[in-house]
């Protein structure tokens, strides 16, 4: 049972779980080229675009948070600069849906306000006045699946269009059949040379297997508990794996999960009782 006295401990010790580092090589990888990206585009260089596609669960949100906590928001002179802006890709995209969601996104207190080339022009000066050096546009299947053909075209022309006036790295996030919405627009196709996938873990080889286990005990180092949980021993990481199905959102949630029945059950370990 929490209580208050306890509830403020009890809930820092859940954010610190949310907040563990879990790093593995498909997030290194994607890191570095994302942040050689980032760095290239402050040190004036062309601004390079990328595509990160994979099945829901697999961490392209959490690599966006990441890089998000990377590249803060601050302030020069009174004004403030924002490196990174992340869009949420309207569930029915149209120009000026998406428009909005972009002024959304910079910080316009007035986005759903103007014509959609309106909103355009007022993105591109607030790109230009925050000094953004990325915009993040996640859940990129939801061009697909959605609206008639036109429609498509239509906004796939407006998001090219907007990068290219924009000149800021671009990355667009999705599900793996968002990479049929370049296939719609070559020109946009053609700005997006650099793909990365992110998939699941898989647990067949002993290799696989390592990879799995070493990511259980850098998440059980960081659990803010005093003893090691045993995450990574091989019959509880076999039962983690597939109770997962590999994917990374999954098994943060189920050790969460766990570890919130154990506080209310006033139990000292993560057992298998528990993750039952």
């Amino acid at each position: 049972m929490i209580t208050n006295a306890n509830m403020m401990d009890y809930a820092e010790r859940i954010k610190e779980i949310e907040q563990i580092s879990i790093e593995h090589p498909y997030f290194n990888h994607a890191m570095d080229r994302l942040q050689h990206a980032i760095s290239i585009r402050r040190s004036g260089g062309e601004a390079r675009h990328t595509l990160l596609i994979g099945e829901s669960g697999v961490g392209k949100t959490y690599l966006v948070n990441r890089l998000v906590r990377t590249y803060p928001p601050y302030e020069v002179d009174g004004r403030v600069r924002i490196p990174l802006a992340v869009v949420q890709t309207p569930a029915i995209p149209t120009l000026k849906s998406l428009a909005e969601a972009t002024l959304n996104a910079l910080g316009d207190p007035f986005a759903g306000r103007g014509t959609a080339a309106n909103m355009r022009s007022r993105a591109l000066k607030i790109v230009e006045n925050a000094q953004v050096v990325m915009l993040i546009y996640e859940e990129l299947q939801h061009f697909l699946d959605h609206g008639a053909q036109n429609s498509v075209n239509a906004v796939s022309d407006w998001l090219k269009s907007f990068i290219d006036s924009s000149r800021v790295c671009v990355l667009l996030t999705g599900l793996q059949r968002s990479e049929a919405i370049l296939n719609v627009n070559e020109q946009l196709r053609r700005r997006f040379s650099t793909h990365l996938v992110f998939d699941r873990f898989r647990y067949g080889t002993a290799e696989e297997k390592a990879l799995f286990r070493a990511i259980l005990q850098k998440i059980d180092k960081a659990l803010p508990l005093v003893e090691m949980q045993g995450l990574a021993e091989p019959e509880l990481a076999t039962r983690l794996y597939y109770a997962s199905n590999g994917l990374l959102g999954y098994l943060t949630k189920l050790i969460i999960s766990t570890f919130e029945l154990m506080v209310q059950q006033q139990c000292v370990r993560l057992d298998r009782e528990l993750f039952e």
